[in-house]
């Protein structure tokens, strides 16, 4: 330590030890109010536990029952579950709403359907579909209403949700409409116990090891554990305080209740939330807010596959801690709402900011550290004092959060295996504590481009967490750009080394991450690796080139990016064809029907009667000639009859102004940078779209949409090949290409349509994912974090 501060410091030593000792004690203090917090809720939820008491069955035959079943890509277990449905509600009419699949699911239940006159196929087909379980259940929704018969009690309709590797017990439907259930008229929902039906498959990973079948296991023990005793307690709880949550997976809704929510102002058709992370926790604070009562029926359960992935498992637990935050803007309604009673507002806020809370401790425990490894090396004495002091409350307090979690193993033991050991007990009860692991993935954001209408709103619109952002990056020369994100990077690998890196595509700042980690030997994953337009003007070429030769796994779109890599000698084992992630991100981030239809009004558009364009790299925007020539003939599109959507890069604006192009802007519809999800909406029904970007490339052949490439080269020739695009030079052949594609818009989007995108499935994350976390090794897994 300099000796100017040390002096400093003993200077005003009392005031230095006063202020970290507050700052201590509020740690301290808030520490016991949070663990507090939880003992109260969790000996309230062990009370209703012990001391809950079935109801007697109801008559199902009293009742109509429609199960839903939302389904994408299930082939493999959508006959196990209609027959598994059909054998334990015989009664009930099975509807599997098709999310579009690429697989046989539809094939198989319109067999199912030809031998059954209750199972029920909805196809859903895209733009339409993949945006969300909610819509698919509204989807459902609207075909049971339109086909029940006229007259009928909707009261008496009740529609139940099971996912596609649910099966009931044989006695659900009765449990649900006994007289403590939906029996009782006032009752709009009902929410059954979930158990996991893998938890004694011994070899859950064939053909992995030992230890890693040994992890699956224990993970699909835990969440076991997690439903069957923890949520059931307090489920329990919340039924006394009157703040039963629904879940995805066994909740029954009344249809009268699904009505209620409908007559809302803009929810006709659509009593589930479409655009949540939890549509189905969030539907029921919507009935709960309308008036309607909502109960927990324990001894009805449906059964489904634990996850055996640890990476999935903790995707799942962040999206639902999002999806719990997303819920704070209930917090309002909440607390004026009549229905709830005190007691109910205080679990409903609890549930609100667990995650929140977590956070902040997550937060302030280093900071505590860092607090008591000062103190001892600068006041020893005093910093023992106040641990002497202190401590035993801090670790009161560590008690009071770990050894309540501890006791559910108890509870399980007692509730569904009771011939296993006390110890075996102890030992389930310390697995929930791995909840409290946190996401293993941090986002580093270069700063290349951190401008709040081309970065910001993306990060929203793809609801990525808020990134670590580097600093003075954008603005300056290529070389510049790249030494500042060099450096930096480097210093956070070696403060805090990530078992992997991800780097994606052919920036400067892709180029930076991936010079970064080679230098620490960390390994490097590329996405979008074999990018080629053996041009070489063009500074992104360089950049993916050197990226694909120091990086340890090359995570290539299509097979032509696979045939690149090869040529230039690179290692086999290296590479491999994963599809491009841009096919799953258009299809979760397009807009319904409705929003794009808005979103059309909003600009005067008509559907198929417009162009959209973008221009923004530096050969269509360094020079006058080029960036006029471009403009010009969009301005002869425009000035022909066709309107033109022009969302202006701030670069291409910066431009215009500087070369004095304004006059060319005047019959263009000129915005400012649109969200992804916008540019989505207006593209999937432009009649050309016009743009020199790389990503647009691959998305007009998710949307099935014709695109003019404005580029002398490109590096994704397969949007070419495949009759999705044509590139074209600035200048008269744009123009003519323009409005020759126009000329036959009807016959040539019905023919794009029809042609399957050259960039995947649609499960490239999937592949990616489990890819990396191969590659980052398994000794590392949850103990430190990736970078992407």
């Amino acid at each position: 330590m300099p000796d100017a501060l040390h002096a400093w410091i003993v200077l005003r030593q009392d005031s230095v030890v006063r202020i970290a000792g507050l700052i201590s004690l509020a740690l301290v203090g808030y520490m016991l109010l949070v663990f507090g917090r939880f003992l109260v809720y969790w000996a309230g939820s062990r009370h209703a536990f012990r001391h809950d008491r079935p109801a007697e069955p109801g008559d199902p035959a009293a009742f109509q029952w429609h199960l839903v079943i939302p389904c994408r890509d299930e082939e493999a277990v959508v006959t196990q579950t209609l027959d598994g449905l059909r054998a334990g509600a015989p009664e009930a009419h099975l509807w599997v709403i098709d999310d579009d699949s690429e697989d046989a699911t539809r094939e198989l239940v319109l067999a199912a359907a030809a031998r059954d006159p209750r199972v029920h196929l909805v196809q859903r087909r895209r733009p339409h579909a993949r945006i969300g379980k909610g819509a698919a259940l509204n989807a459902a929704y609207r075909e049971i209403s339109a086909r029940l018969p006229e007259g009928t009690d909707r009261s008496r309709v009740v529609i139940g949700v099971v996912d596609a590797d649910g099966q009931l017990g044989p006695d659900t439907l009765a449990r649900v409409c006994s007289t403590k259930a939906l029996g009782r008229p006032d009752t709009g929902a009902v929410q059954i116990g979930v158990r996991m039906r893998n938890t004694d498959d011994e070899l859950p990973l064939p053909g992995r090891g030992r230890a890693a079948n040994a992890l699956a296991r224990a993970l699909v023990r835990m969440q076991d554990i997690e439903f069957q005793a923890t949520n059931t307690g307090m489920q329990l709880l919340r039924r006394r305080t009157g703040s039963v949550g629904l879940g995805g997976n066994g909740q029954f809704v009344r249809l009268t209740a699904l009505d209620s929510l409908t007559a809302e102002e803009g929810r006709a058709g659509r009593p589930w939330p479409e655009r949540a992370l939890l549509e189905d926790y969030e539907s029921g604070l919507d009935l709960r807010l309308a008036g309607w009562r909502l109960t927990h029926v324990t001894e009805a359960q449906v059964s489904q596959e634990g996850l055996i992935s640890l990476r999935r498992f903790l995707t799942q637990r962040t999206r639902w801690a999002q999806g719990n935050m997303q819920c704070l803007r209930y917090t309002g309604r909440v607390l004026r709402s009549p229905h709830y009673t005190p007691s109910g507002k205080a679990e409903v806020l609890y549930t609100f900011l667990q995650p929140v809370v977590c956070v902040l401790l997550v937060l302030l425990l280093p900071l505590s550290l860092g607090i008591t490894g000062a103190g001892v090396v600068l006041f020893p004495e005093e910093t023992a004092e106040f641990q002497l002091r202190f401590g035993p409350w801090m670790l009161l307090a560590f008690v009071l959060a770990a050894l309540p979690m501890v006791f559910w193993g108890f509870a399980y033991r007692r509730a569904v295996h009771p011939d296993r050991s006390r110890l075996t007990a102890l030992l389930w009860g310390v697995a929930p504590l791995i909840h409290e692991l946190g996401d293993a993935t941090r986002l580093v954001h270069t700063g290349q481009h951190w401008d709040e209408a081309m970065s910001g709103r993306f990060l929203r619109d793809l609801d990525l967490p808020e990134p670590e952002l580097l600093t003075g990056v954008g603005g300056r020369p290529r070389a510049g750009q790249i030494a500042r994100s060099l450096g930096q990077l480097d210093t956070a690998f070696a403060e805090d080394r990530p078992l992997a890196v991800v780097v994606q595509g052919d920036t400067n700042a892709t180029l930076a991450g991936a010079l970064a980690a080679n230098a620490r030997g960390i390994p490097l994953v590329h996405v979008e690796a074999g990018l080629r337009s053996f041009d070489r003007a063009m500074p992104e070429e360089h950049n993916r080139v050197m990226v694909d030769h120091v990086s340890d796994l090359l995570c290539a779109a299509t097979g032509e990016n696979v045939a690149n890599l090869r040529a230039e000698s690179l290692a086999e084992e290296r590479i491999e064809l994963t599809g491009n992630t841009v096919v799953e991100v258009v299809r979760r981030q397009l807009p319904d029907g409705a929003a794009r239809a808005t979103l059309l009004a909003a600009h005067g558009l008509r559907p198929d009667g417009y162009v959209l364009a973008t221009v923004h790299r530096p050969e269509n925007t360094d020079t006058a000639e080029a960036l006029g020539a471009v403009l010009a003939e969009l301005d002869r599109i425009a000035r022909a009859g066709t309107p033109v959507l022009f969302p202006m890069h701030p670069r291409t604006r910066a431009a215009v102004e500087r070369f004095g192009l304004d006059g060319l802007l005047e019959r263009l519809a000129v915005t400012g940078p649109v969200g992804y999800g916008d540019f989505l909406g207006l593209a999937g029904h432009a009649a050309l779209l016009v743009s020199d970007s790389g990503g647009v490339q691959e998305e007009c052949t998710v949307l099935g949409r014709p695109l003019l490439v404005v580029r002398r080269s490109t590096e994704r020739p397969e949007a070419v090949a495949a009759g999705f695009a044509a590139l074209v030079p600035p200048g008269e052949e744009l123009g003519a290409l323009a409005r020759a594609w126009l000329s036959d818009t009807p016959e040539r989007l019905a023919r794009l349509t029809a042609t399957p995108s050259p960039y995947g499935d649609g499960l490239a994350s999937a592949r990616i994912a489990a890819l990396t976390a191969a590659i980052a090794g398994p000794a590392g897994v949850g103990s430190a974090p990736l970078a992407a």
